[in-house]
């Protein structure tokens, strides 16, 4: 398409996002194809500042998703191989601590204050997701890196993990041992789970599905309804 189209900035961000997860070589070949030829119709773009700031913004956000792609895949790959890292509880205890016991500071400084209702919002945001999707969340990504994300890019993470974990039923993988004993650290820390609370008391006594169905994101895991987040 011409770089002048108004549609190209949609088809250029479809294009990118092509690869919905662990893909094969042709698929790699024909996004590769794509951004080939997004690069080249860059260096011809005759539109206006704004279409060109348009484009820009819409192709920001379409790398965000491919770089959290990027951090999701291996760690899926390191799920269903039950390749234990270190990090992947450390990473599941610091999501958790801040969705469910982060209380922040009254602040003076007007920059700390505005970190602190980002903070909140995306607490808040959180919290109304559903209960595997989060813990998908937490295990993949640090904590710093969710807290940074805008409220747009941080929709576009918990739609990309929401939607790998019901195409490619991962929530029996979820249930290791290790991070079974974190949810039960912070259900013994009285911490309160919220909209979780039953799902989370499910997810520590029961074992996960007997089929390959992935259980309702927020209902107990032998649920054979498909995964929903309620959000």
């Amino acid at each position: 398409p011409s770089p002048t189209d108004t549609g190209f900035s949609a088809l250029a961000c479809r294009y990118l996002l092509l690869c919905p997860g662990s893909f094969g070589i042709n698929m790699q070949d024909t996004l590769l194809s794509h951004v080939d030829g997004l690069e080249k119709s860059i260096q011809h773009f005759s539109g206006s500042k704004e279409q060109l700031d348009s484009y820009i913004q819409r192709l920001t956000r379409a790398k965000s998703k491919i770089e959290n792609l990027a951090i999701l895949i291996p760690t899926i790959e390191d799920l269903k191989s039950e390749t234990k890292k270190s990090y992947h509880t450390k990473r599941l205890t610091a999501f958790l601590d801040f969705v469910l016991s982060y209380k922040p500071k009254p602040e003076q400084d007007l920059k700390k204050q505005e970190v602190a209702k980002k903070d909140v919002k995306t607490q808040s945001k959180l919290r109304e997701i559903g209960f595997y999707t989060a813990l998908l969340i937490g295990i993949a990504f640090k904590i710093s890196h969710i807290r940074s994300l805008e409220d747009e890019f941080l929709d576009d993470l918990i739609e990309l993990v929401r939607n790998r974990l019901a195409d490619f039923k991962l929530t029996p993988y979820l249930f290791q041992l290790r991070f079974i004993k974190v949810i039960i650290q912070f259900r013994q820390a009285h911490c309160p789970f919220h909209k979780w609370d039953s799902v989370a008391f499910q997810f520590t006594h029961k074992g996960p599905p007997n089929d390959n169905s992935p259980p309702n994101d927020n209902s107990p895991p032998n649920d054979n309804s498909p995964p929903n987040d309620n959000s």
